[in-house]
This record gives C-alpha cells, sequence and structure tokens, in this order.
C-alpha cells in the first residue's frame, strides 16, 4: 500500500510539473473555465485582447469600432464595418442573426463571415449580425432582448451551435457569465450584474482548493470511454433549453419578427458524446413552439469537414473556415425561401399585429 501511495504521490507532482490543472478538467464543467480565466487573468487586460469589454447582464461583449487586421465591429460592436440604426430607413426586409462566434465568424475575414456572403447574393435583405465569441443561449436571449430587439427585425435567426447546450448551466465561461435557472415553471435570473473578472477569481480561490490531478485524468478517461448519461436530456440542461428558446421567443413575436433556429453540429458531428440528444432536445424545444429549425448536422459531416482541397472546418480552431461559412449561407438562404421569409416585408404593421396575437394564444389568453 505504501508503495502505491507512493507512486500516486509521484504521479501527482509529475503531472502538476508538466501540466496545466485545465487539461485533465471535464471542458463542460464550471472549474475548467474557472482555470482557464486564472491563466487568462495572469497575462493581464485578458477581455480587451480578446476584443471584448465587461457588460453587467451579458458578461462581456464585442468592442466597438475595431479595426484589425483579421476582423473589424462597428460603432455598436457589431461584426464588420457596417452601420444598422435602430430606425428602419428602407423598405428593404431585415434579417437578425444572433449567436456565438459561429455567427461572428471566428477565424475568418469580415467578408468571409456567412452573414456577410448571405447579404451580397440578398440585396434585397439588411442582414445584422447580433454575435459574440463564446456565448450561450442564455447569453444569446439576454443580447436580443438588450441591443436586438431595438432593430426591428423581420426574421430573427438563432444560430446554436449545438453544445451552446452546456454553456447554460455555467456561471463563467470565456469570463463570469449570468446564470439563468427555472423555478417554478419559470425563467429566473439576470436581474443582479455580472460579477468582474477579479472578484469570479477571488471567491473561487477563497472556497475551492486545488484538485488532484491524478483524480482528474481518471475522470478525463471515464468520460472518454463510457456513454454519456442519460440525465444530459431529462436534467437541468434541457430545462433550460426549452425555457431560453420559450423567452426568445416570445421577445422576437413581441417585436413582430419570425424566430427561426438554426442548429451548428460540433466539428466531429455525433462521434461528439451526446451530440444526437442534444440536437434532439433542440427540435423538441423549437417542434414545441412552431420555430421552424434548421440542423445543418448532415451537411458539415466529419469524414470531410476538415479535407479535401475546401475543407469546411478548420482543424486549428474548430470553426468554419471561408468554405464552411459559404455552405452555412446556402443552405440557410434555401430554408428560409422555402419558409417564405425572404418575400417583400411591406413594413413590420401586419408581422406585429400577428406576432402580437402569437404572444397572447402563447400565454394561454385571448378568447
Amino acid at each position: 500500500m505504501g508503495g502505491l501511495l507512493l507512486a500516486v504521490a509521484a504521479l501527482e507532482l509529475g503531472l502538476r510539473f508538466a501540466l496545466p490543472e485545465y487539461r485533465f478538467t471535464d471542458k463542460n464543467s464550471e472549474r475548467y473555465w474557472l482555470l482557464r480565466l486564472e491563466e487568462k487573468a495572469a497575462e493581464g487586460n485578458a477581455m480587451e485582447r480578446g476584443g471584448m469589454r465587461y457588460d453587467a447582464v451579458l458578461g462581456w461583449r464585442p468592442l466597438a469600432g475595431l479595426a484589425r487586421s483579421d476582423y473589424s465591429t462597428n460603432s455598436r460592436g457589431l461584426r464588420g464595418k457596417a452601420e444598422h440604426s435602430y430606425r428602419r430607413a428602407s423598405e428593404r426586409r431585415r434579417l437578425l442573426f444572433v449567436g456565438d462566434s459561429f455567427t461572428f465568424g471566428y477565424g475568418v475575414l469580415d467578408g468571409e463571415v456567412f452573414g456577410e456572403v448571405f447579404a451580397r447574393g440578398h440585396p434585397q435583405v439588411e442582414v445584422i449580425n447580433l454575435s459574440a465569441n463564446g456565448y450561450g443561449n442564455d447569453q444569446q436571449m439576454l443580447y436580443y432582448r438588450e441591443e436586438g430587439a431595438r432593430y426591428q427585425a423581420d426574421v430573427v435567426v438563432l444560430v446554436s451551435f449545438i453544445p451552446d447546450f452546456h454553456r447554460n448551466v455555467l456561471s463563467v465561461r470565456d469570463f463570469p457569465k449570468p446564470r439563468l435557472r427555472v423555478e417554478g415553471g419559470s425563467l429566473r435570473g439576470g436581474g443582479e450584474p455580472v460579477a468582474s473578472v477579479a472578484d469570479t477569481l477571488e471567491s473561487w480561490r477563497a472556497n475551492h482548493g486545488p484538485g488532484l490531478r491524478v483524480w482528474e485524468l481518471i475522470e478525463a478517461a471515464r468520460k472518454k470511454w463510457l456513454p454519456v448519461p442519460e440525465e444530459i436530456t431529462s436534467g437541468e440542461r434541457a430545462t433550460l433549453v426549452q425555457a431560453i428558446l420559450e423567452a426568445w421567443h416570445r421577445d422576437v413575436l413581441r417585436g413582430g419578427g419570425r424566430p427561426v433556429l438554426v442548429l451548428v453540429p460540433h466539428m466531429l458531428g455525433r462521434a461528439w458524446p451526446g451530440h444526437g440528444k442534444m440536437e434532439a432536445c433542440y427540435e423538441r424545444a423549437a417542434a414545441s413552439l412552431g420555430i421552424p429549425c434548421l440542423n445543418l448536422t448532415a451537411e458539415f459531416h466529419p469524414e470531410t469537414a476538415g479535407k479535401g482541397d475546401e475543407p469546411t472546418y478548420d482543424l486549428q480552431n474548430y470553426h468554419w473556415t471561408a468554405r464552411g461559412h459559404e455552405v452555412a449561407a446556402e443552405k440557410i438562404a434555401a430554408f428560409l425561401a422555402a419558409e417564405g421569409l425572404l418575400g417583400p416585408t411591406g413594413g413590420q404593421g401586419a408581422s406585429l399585429e400577428q406576432g402580437l396575437q402569437q404572444v397572447i394564444e402563447a400565454e394561454g389568453g385571448g378568447d
């Protein structure tokens, strides 16, 4: 027994010197992101270096007026140089994309983002990109509520990376974030300001000691080789997806818009643990609310995602290449056209009335 303990102790010391702790921690856990946050904070100005600023409601949002070599943001922090007034200045149909780094266009140039590709092919549509790297569905919903609703879009497309499913139960991801909960059948939270990076790390250090990396290694191996438990579809994550989509759906209808959900697969597709179950959870939620849903999983097959002359995924950053964005734009455009959502707007009066009626019906009112 003594020899075993010595061997474990030696392995633990070796792991501590050789590799950072987060490498042995579940990437969907709060601990993983706290460890990463601690590492980023040690380098200083973590948010600004990442092109972000603190936001009391959202946790973080893109800096405005960026003009970097690889991307830019406008005066309100939206991706690209184009400015969009809150007040509609033309009769062009207005389409708003809400999402995370796939929608923002992580790793590609401004003109290569699928929203820009879509806009070039549909000059009758004004396309607005409301997104931020690292956002979960909770932040996407709140970002639309805080900023997106002001644009009075005819169509609002929530573009959800399927593993966003896990982000909704975290209070820290890239940086501290809001933590919503379902209590008594209602979505709660988001009323208190999100904690700063410094306060979050101070609280964590005071209440949590370092974990054993040997145990983290064993746990990582277990999760790699054993099936994903059923609770991911029946627990809090699934409940939150349903509640967040319901809240976003109501907000869009109140503004006179038409909500659409687009699901973006992980690069490994259904080979990624729990992917199929997460897809089904989103699709069920959309169906229950009558939201048109486009699942792009079949369009980005893992066998060809990073291969060939025109791969759709960048194997270095796990995001779409310029070609991947072209494919996404093409499929989204075809889906919206099939749903009759790319026609002339004719103003928002009729759609607002219809939207309000749908809200009343969804909340059990009316005759």
